[in-house]
């Protein structure tokens, strides 16, 4: 099994793959991440579950939000296939904010949550993998 090139990136648990995003972070290392979970993604075709905690990272920049959306544009067609459904950690106002922006800019194509915590989101993302498609 394919391990994850980035320290955001946590696939101990694969198929859920959880990502713990930083308090703060330059576009470059977004970019970073992003290019990481891509190539981890694409290496390995099969059916996933995705949680990130956002709980820390209320400092996304409108550039890093827009990374954020590009990103979920590009992988739109690889998600309607293997991505069974996407978690939020996202304990506060700003942080469900910064989850809108971002599903505004390019609303998912795979079922999501919004959770309060990381116990939360791990559970319906391995639900999600145990659903009929």
């Amino acid at each position: 099994m394919q391990t994850a090139s980035h320290p955001w990136l946590d696939t101990s648990r694969a198929p859920v793959l959880v990502a713990r995003l930083p308090a703060s972070a330059t576009d470059d290392e977004v970019r970073a991440y992003y290019a990481a979970l891509e190539q981890y993604l694409f290496g390995q075709p099969r059916r996933y579950a995705f949680v990130t905690d956002a709980r820390v990272a209320a400092r996304a920049t409108a550039t890093q939000r827009r990374i954020a959306a590009e990103f979920e544009r590009r992988t739109a067609d690889y998600d309607k296939v293997w991505c069974a459904g996407v978690a939020i950690v996202a304990d506060s106002p700003l942080a469900r904010g910064l989850v809108t922006a971002v599903f505004w800019m390019a609303p998912p194509i795979y079922p999501y949550k919004v959770a309060a915590s990381l116990s939360e989101a791990l559970v319906w993302a391995r639900a999600q993998l145990d659903a009929p498609r």
